[in-house]
């Protein structure tokens, strides 16, 4: 049985005392709170000021280029099962350091503040149960947290072979809204009443699209909540999970972008790492993208990488990680055709 949650779990009025606080207000107070008492954390957030970053154009977007090592034990994690099942899970509620401490969000999920942060409001949903990472298990608490954010959070989902480093431990992410550049570029084509790329279909509550003009292949969805889950889960169910792959390769992004609506983003995914991050030295490349990756923040934990990637070297990562569009069985799972 796994160790319990309770020493670790504060509530709201802890952050919060005396006042009733919409959770995408209490999340930074929550962050402040937690760095006050946990060093570790305050040593990663004050080291983001530090962290260097430039722009790269890719395709007809830019990408952020970050330089940032202190997440090189999440970019170099060794994924295979026989190193999983070495080391100890580091999202167990056992495992913890003594100082971290998290909010309840839902019956299953647990939000803590993410030591290796990407970017400065940057945390961590874990499961309370060691329970594999699924998709299928983590989209209703994407969304749901997106919406109960009200348009503050992004939450992210890496697939198991996509990017997550614990892969044996159903998590998501999230990051203040508005950083990540796919997620602002359809936020604001949806916004002027555009589409982000070519309508595949509409039903009641929900629109949904595919877009590459990124360099990337991209699924989008919008409208309400249950509508978009809907459609994401016939999109998934109709992607194809080849050899030894529990589910289909993927990153999914979802944040609240109207009153009663949200948009969901799905990365679609061919490899978790590009060749270059197996490649000899010095072609090598440490690139391990992720949703945030994949969303428009490229995180390099080497020097030689950050200053030596150019923009055909990124559209070649992304073209190998990101597959071109069969849009056919897309369309039909959608219709309800299959």
């Amino acid at each position: 049985m796994s160790a319990p949650w309770e020493p670790h779990l504060i509530t709201p009025d802890v952050v919060a005392p005396g006042e009733s606080v919409a959770l995408g207000e209490l999340l930074p107070r929550f962050l402040d709170w937690q760095a006050a008492c946990w060093p570790r954390l305050a040593t990663a957030l004050a080291g983001l000021s530090e962290v260097e970053q430039r722009s790269v154009q890719v395709g007809e977007r830019s990408v952020r280029l970050q330089f940032n090592p202190g997440r090189a034990v999440n970019s170099t994690a060794k994924v295979d099962a026989a190193s999983i099942r070495e080391r100890p899970c580091f999202l167990c509620a056992g495992n913890l350091p003594p100082e971290e401490k998290g909010l309840p969000f839902g019956n299953h999920l647990v939000i803590l503040a993410n030591p290796a942060p990407i970017l400065p409001q940057h945390f961590v949903l874990a499961h309370r149960e060691h329970t594999p990472q699924r998709v299928s298990g983590a989209l209703e608490g994407l969304v749901a947290f997106a919406v109960a954010t009200e348009g503050a959070y992004t939450a992210v989902y890496n697939g198991p072979a996509s990017g997550a480093s614990a892969p044996d431990h159903l998590h998501l992410q999230a990051v203040a809204s508005g950083l990540l550049g796919e997620e602002v570029h359809a936020a604001r084509r949806i916004g002027a009443g555009e589409l982000p790329g070519e309508p595949l279909h509409e039903a009641p509550g929900v629109k949904v699209w595919s877009d590459t003009s990124s360099g990337r292949w991209i699924l989008g969805a919008v409208g309400s909540p249950d509508a978009v889950v809907d459609a994401i889960r016939r999109l998934i169910g109709a992607m194809p999970a080849t050899g030894d792959r529990v589910e289909p390769p993927l990153n999914l992004l979802a944040v609240a972008c109207r009153p009663s609506e949200v948009m969901v983003l799905l990365f679609v995914r061919d490899a978790h790492r590009p060749r270059v991050y197996f490649a000899d030295e010095p072609e090598r490349r440490l690139v391990s993208p992720g949703a945030i990756d994949m969303a428009g923040v490229v995180v390099t934990v080497r020097r030689e990488d950050y200053n030596r990637l150019r923009p055909e070297d990124l559209t070649q990562i992304f073209s190998e990680v990101s597959p071109p569009p069969n849009l056919a069985p897309l369309r039909g799972a959608l219709d309800g055709r299959i």
